[in-house]
């Protein structure tokens, strides 16, 4: 594995968007992992005026070695679901600033457009922009390996933090669970089919709904749902040593959405990491995953109805067997992501030592 030659100055690379204490774990995993390799990585002022400045400064120095984007088609979406038309200019032209400011732009494809694009019509215009981002980018990137066919790097995405058995003996979940349950854990919306997942059960075992609900109204239609079935709610914010004891503990998660805009899941890198049996919907990633590293954790169905069946049974279709997850964790290592991160930086490239050497 290459990692950035020692000199005066560690050479800086932008990640965006830079992870605050409130974000996904996945963002500050991987500025670590950049980190490890020996760059300072910085990110971009908040406010937008100082944005426009840090990026002028950038420029005229030409001092940023690489950048790093991610969910970058988001700035020409609005939090409604709306298509934000400014924000499709202000996308093209930061990358191609990016790409002349630096000496790599990868650009991490996370979605196959953005979340809440129900519209054809914006879909269609959505997948359009982001091949024309993409191809401003020196790599595009993805963590699934199905897409390697259209041109995409593949690099695995980084599993989440874990706690020991001693510090999870103390944790108290404050609800009583039952000896054996599933669970589908997670931020509580309606895109993840919640709904479909209780309507189709009639196990003899619990389902665990665990997670944050902002929609009152759809958690009332799910309660109204659940009533004289064996599901339980835990509707509030879960910290990360609670989800772990609360999923680590269960008979396997489940993955109830393949929204076809859904290129990974987070909920599949948790289960991986937590050591849980995983019931998901068929989708193009986890098919290429089966093929590619068969495992026992992992179960697919192709509806939501015959996942649930299988799952009705009074017999437990969980298993649980450290020795075959060894080689899949090793996959989604530190050190592993970490080598195909220098692989994508082009660390041992011409181009990299001449521009450590200049800066």
């Amino acid at each position: 594995m290459a990692v950035v030659k020692k000199s005066m100055h560690k050479p800086k690379l932008l990640y965006t968007p830079y992870p605050k204490a409130t974000d996904n774990p996945y963002l500050r995993a991987n500025v670590t992992l950049l980190e490890e390799l020996g760059f300072e990585v910085i990110a971009e002022p908040a406010n937008w005026a100082d944005r426009g400045k840090f990026l002028l400064i950038h420029l005229l120095k030409r001092d940023i070695d690489s950048v790093v984007v991610n969910w970058h088609e988001n700035l020409f979406r609005r939090r409604d679901g709306r298509l934000n038309w400014m924000g499709i200019p202000v996308y093209l032209v930061s990358l191609l600033l990016f790409r002349v400011m630096s000496r790599r732009l990868i650009y991490i494809r996370h979605n196959l457009y953005p979340h809440s694009f129900t519209n054809e019509w914006k879909r269609s215009l959505a997948k359009s922009l982001v091949a024309l981002g993409q191809r401003i980018a020196h790599v595009r990137a993805t963590h699934s390996g199905h897409l390697k066919p259209e041109g995409f790097e593949y690099i695995p995405h980084t599993l989440y933090k874990t706690f020991s058995k001693r510090h999870l003996a103390a944790v108290d979940i404050g609800s009583d669970l039952p000896p054996q349950y599933f669970t589908l854990f997670g931020f509580i919306e309606r895109y993840k089919r919640v709904d479909e997942v209780i309507r189709y059960w009639n196990s003899p075992n619990t389902l665990v709904i665990a997670g944050n609900c902002k929609d009152d109204g759809y958690l009332r239609e799910l309660h109204e749902l659940a009533k004289g079935k064996n599901v339980q709610f835990i509707t509030r914010f879960i910290e990360e040593d609670e989800a772990q004891k609360l999923v680590g503990c269960s008979m396997g998660l489940i993955i109830a959405h393949a929204d076809e805009d859904m290129i990974v899941s987070g909920s599949f890198f948790f289960g991986l990491s937590v050591a849980t049996p995983l019931f998901a919907i068929r989708t193009p990633f986890l098919e290429w995953f089966q093929s590619s590293k068969p495992s026992p954790y992992l179960h697919l169905f192709d509806s939501l109805e015959s996942l649930t069946q299988s799952l009705n049974s009074s017999e437990s279709k969980s298993i649980k067997d450290d020795g075959a997850l060894e080689p899949i964790l090793d996959h989604f290592s530190n050190d592993h992501i970490r080598q195909v991160w220098s692989a994508l930086l082009d660390l041992n490239s011409e181009a990299s030592n001449s521009f450590l050497q200049e800066h």
